[in-house]
């Protein structure tokens, strides 16, 4: 289990009526944080992007995210790194909603993201208009 550096900026309110609201992209296909970028990027959202563990942890100690939308399988080096990093975001960040999306199968996937509190855990392929409707469904 990771363990936090620190607790999560001081005065962040992860709320949904935040002016700007903030998404973390987790994975380790650029073409999916590309896309994923572009499609969410706006004056009402800003759209980080990341396709390493240490990389967003460093992002998650130093911003407040409403959303996290995370691979399962994004390292080399960590299996299951999407449960890891969700832990860790509802750990530091608890009012922070996730979406864990994998290419693998199995029951014991699901108990795990429900363990690490994941708000939506899904199959690969996932539709731009699956995820925007989960995310609406979050309020985000």
């Amino acid at each position: 289990m990771l363990t936090s550096v620190k607790n999560y900026p001081v005065g962040c309110q992860v709320t949904q009526t935040t002016a700007q609201r903030r998404l973390l992209v987790i994975d380790d296909d650029h073409a999916v944080l590309f896309a994923l970028k572009r499609l969410f990027d706006s004056p009402e959202v800003e759209v980080d992007t990341c396709d390493s563990l240490e990389s967003a942890m460093l992002l998650i100690d130093s911003n407040c995210y409403q959303l996290v939308l995370t691979d399962l399988c994004f390292s080399e080096t960590v299996l299951d790194a999407g449960i890891e990093i969700s832990a860790y975001i509802k750990s530091t960040q608890p009012d922070a909603k996730v979406i864990l999306w994998t290419g693998s199968e199995g029951h014991s996937l699901k108990e795990k993201a429900k363990a690490a509190r994941v708000d939506f855990f899904f199959q690969k392929p996932l539709s731009a208009q699956i995820i925007k409707s989960i995310m609406e469904n979050l309020y985000f």
